[in-house]
C-alpha cells in the first residue's frame, strides 16, 4: 500500500501556565488536542496504532517560547491549513496558541541556533553588565555538560553570542543567541550559572523565553 500522506508543520506559542508542562507531557497534550479537534492525521499500522507526531526540540521546564513546533502527517486533500489552525486553537489549553500551519521546508536537524530573552533577577544587580562583558571576553568559558556518554567539558565561548544587555531596577535582561537543535543543544542557564560561579553572584529567580529558532545561515527555521 502506497503511503500518500504529507507532512504538516504546526508552530505555536507556549506561555503563561503552560510553561510548567514538561516536554513529554506536552507531546501527549498535543495529541489529545488533535483528537478533540478531529484533525485527520496519520496513524501507524499494526495491533497498536499510534499517532505520528514529531515534537523534537525540547524546551526546559519553566521556560516560555514563541517558537515551538511539531510535525504530523495528513492526507493531501485534508491540508486546509487555516482550518487546521482554527480547530486546534479552539481546543488548546491556556497558554498554548497555534500561530502557523504550513508544509515543512526544512528538516529539524537543520536547526542550529535559538534566541532567548532572559530576565535574570540577581541578589546584587550592581555592575552585572560590566562583569558579564568581562566574562564573555575571556579566551575560554569551560563548563561540564551532560551527554549520552556522561559528563564532558565544553567551551561555551563559540556556542553563544550576546545580542543585547539591558538593566532594570532589580534584574538584567539578556538577549542571547545560542547553539540549539536535536544534534547539539545548550541550555541558556548553563551560561548564566557559569557566570555566577566565576563572579560569585546569586540569582533570586528568572524569566526565560525562547524567541526564535534558526538554521546555520541565521534564517528563521520553517
Amino acid at each position: 500500500m502506497i503511503n500518500t500522506t504529507k507532512p504538516v508543520r504546526v508552530f505555536f506559542n507556549k506561555t503563561g501556565r503552560a510553561k510548567y508542562i514538561a516536554h513529554l507531557d506536552m507531546a501527549k497534550c498535543l495529541q489529545r488536542a488533535i483528537k478533540r479537534a478531529e484533525i485527520p492525521v496519520w496513524y501507524t499500522m499494526g495491533y497498536n496504532p499510534h499517532m505520528y507526531l514529531n515534537y523534537p526540540l525540547a524546551l526546559s521546564l519553566g521556560y516560555e517560547s514563541t517558537s515551538e513546533f511539531f510535525d504530523v502527517k495528513m492526507e493531501p486533500e485534508d491540508n486546509n491549513y487555516e482550518e487546521i489552525q482554527e480547530k486546534l486553537n479552539s481546543v488548546m489549553p491556556e497558554g498554548i496558541e497555534i500561530t502557523k500551519v504550513s508544509p515543512p521546508k526544512e528538516e529539524p536537524k537543520e536547526i542550529v541556533w535559538a534566541t532567548y530573552d532572559m530576565d535574570i533577577y540577581f541578589e546584587k544587580p550592581d555592575r552585572i553588565k560590566e562583569k558579564f562583558t568581562e566574562f564573555i571576553n575571556k579566551d575560554k568559558i569551560i563548563v561540564e555538560k551532560k551527554s549520552k556518554k556522561g559528563m564532558k567539558e565544553i567551551d561555551l565561548k563559540p556556542v553563544f553570542e550576546v545580542i543585547s544587555i539591558d538593566g532594570g531596577e532589580d534584574f538584567i535582561n539578556f538577549s542571547l543567541k545560542i547553539n540549539a537543535g536535536i544534534i547539539f543543544n545548550v541550555n541558556p542557564m548553563l551560561i548564566i550559572n557559569k557566570f555566577c560561579e566565576v563572579y560569585n553572584e546569586e540569582i533570586s529567580h528568572f524569566k526565560i523565553r525562547r524567541t526564535g529558532i534558526f538554521n546555520e545561515n541565521n534564517e528563521r527555521f520553517s
